[in-house]
């Protein structure tokens, strides 16, 4: 078992995310056409296990029995080289997904992405709780240490204009 605990996913928080199909890249896998790419392909190192996990709710599907599912894409310089596709949740359901996927040779990138089972099918979803790891077993849901950094300095910078706003209104009264 290989922990992981880090969150390679980044701008990932635990409200919800709203996406629609009809915006998603189109890929080209038997049954499985149009995807939401919502990680973008994070760098990687080949051989190596990773896991993603969230929790989906479809809100509706167009096409009746369609479902949708959680996938990790590897990439080998920017082009589609291998994939790992579970879970399947029709309209009106919701779950927790977790994939699990080792990387191959020459694959020097990943991405996590939300699937449909259906080419024609229009799927509107929502999604928190986002996190991918390396490693094999899932760890709680953090935010990837580059947020915390961006919200503490966000909160400086805030904290610095009250401070100068502060001030400015006690030298002009």
């Amino acid at each position: 078992i290989e922990i992981g605990g880090r969150n390679l996913a980044l701008s990932c928080n635990d409200s919800w995310k709203i996406g629609s199909s009809s915006d998603m890249q189109t890929t080209t896998f038997s049954g499985w056409q149009i995807s939401a790419k919502i990680t973008p392909n994070i760098t990687v190192d080949a051989n190596e296990e990773y896991i993603g996990r969230c929790y989906i709710e479809c809100v509706s599907c167009s096409v009746e029995g369609a479902t949708v599912g959680l996938g990790i894409q590897g990439f080998k310089n920017g082009s589609y080289n291998s994939q790992t596709i579970v879970g399947t949740i029709g309209a009106g359901e919701s779950a927790w997904i977790e994939v699990h996927h080792t990387t191959i040779a020459g694959d020097n990138g990943i991405s996590l992405q939300i699937r449909n089972n259906n080419s024609s099918n229009t799927a509107t979803v929502n999604y928190r709780f986002l996190k991918l790891e390396k490693g094999n077993k899932t760890t709680d849901w953090t935010p990837a240490p580059e947020d915390v950094d961006a919200g503490i300095a966000n909160a400086q910078t805030s904290a610095d204009s009250a401070a100068s706003a502060a001030a400015n209104a006690q030298t002009t009264a």
